[in-house]
């Protein structure tokens, strides 16, 4: 969503960068606002939870830098109230979910071994304890992780419309997990979608965006994200990882995906009479799994 700038990010870019160019909104989400100014990015919390997000994706970034093989942004200045950050601009394309669906069966390849190795790069680079107090303890300790999220929604809303769906998909998705089980924890992206991967011109990953979701997970949380993709690309990376994160079971990341998608229609920001875009996507997702009925189960 595009936003207008207001008086007071302007005076901040002003301040900041008296000699500016160029001076783009970007973009509005949750809890943040997002704008290009030349060759940087600012990003300008909305809420408390925006700016302790801010602190912690600098934080990560600055443990990454020079540890992994595609760009990611570069921490430039952070406010010490966390009122804006600046981060240098990923160049590249962000293409649609659409678009990287009909790669050829070679750039999916590409993009399969490019995903493995940024997932490896992570995993070697960043202590899983160190991540864990960064995000629990100093910056978000509010933030559940995703196997509490999915065992409590249940109880946070039993009263709407898709609760019976997500139960039996549950059901099945817990009883599927005891049998074979999860992989290994490891750190893991968190935020794989087509909006934070930038693509060369002959459709390479180049570029990672949005480390925020960063945390400590199985290789289950980045793949039920990857999944949007289709399905043939999940399992080109579960070839490609050969095990090395243990057992990593394809029904197990299709029921997660699936279970997660309907919790999104099922939060209070998604119920009538508002019309929330990630709802939107949910439900069209849905319908290309399930089928045309799938709320009707």
């Amino acid at each position: 969503m595009i936003y207008t700038l207001n008086e007071k990010h302007k005076e901040i870019i002003r301040r900041s960068r008296p000699q500016a160019k160029i001076v783009k909104p970007l973009g509005s989400g949750d809890i943040n606002e997002v704008v290009l100014v030349d060759d940087e990015v600012f990003r300008f919390p909305k809420n408390e939870e925006g700016r302790q997000t801010l602190r912690y994706e600098a934080a990560i970034l600055e443990k990454l830098a020079g540890k992994v093989s595609v760009q990611i942004p570069k921490v430039r200045d952070l406010d010490d109230d966390g009122m804006y950050g600046i981060f240098s601009y990923i160049p590249g394309r962000i293409l649609s979910s659409e678009e990287i669906m009909s790669f050829t069966i070679e750039q999916k390849q590409r993009l399969a071994q490019s995903v493995v190795v940024f997932v490896r790069e992570v995993s070697n680079g960043l202590d899983t304890l160190e991540i864990s107090k960064l995000s629990r303890q100093q910056y978000l300790p509010w933030r559940d992780n995703e196997a509490k999220y999915y065992e409590t929604i249940l109880s946070w809303q039993p009263q709407t419309k898709y609760h019976n769906l997500y139960a039996i998909y549950y059901e099945e998705y817990k009883h599927l997990r005891q049998q074979v089980g999860l992989p290994k924890k490891t750190v893991i992206y968190g935020d794989f979608h087509s909006g934070n991967m930038l693509f060369n011109k002959v459709n390479k990953l180049t570029g990672l965006i949005d480390f925020g979701d960063l945390s400590v997970g199985t290789i289950i949380g980045d793949l039920r994200q990857l999944y949007r993709l289709g399905e043939d690309i999940v399992r080109m990376i579960i070839k490609e990882l050969n095990g090395e994160f243990g057992n990593v079971n394809f029904e197990l990341v299709r029921l997660r995906a699936i279970i997660h998608e309907i919790s999104v229609m099922m939060r209070p920001e998604s119920l009538p009479p508002q019309i929330n875009p990630r709802a939107q996507l949910a439900e069209t997702l849905l319908t290309k799994w399930l089928g045309e009925n799938w709320g009707e189960l």
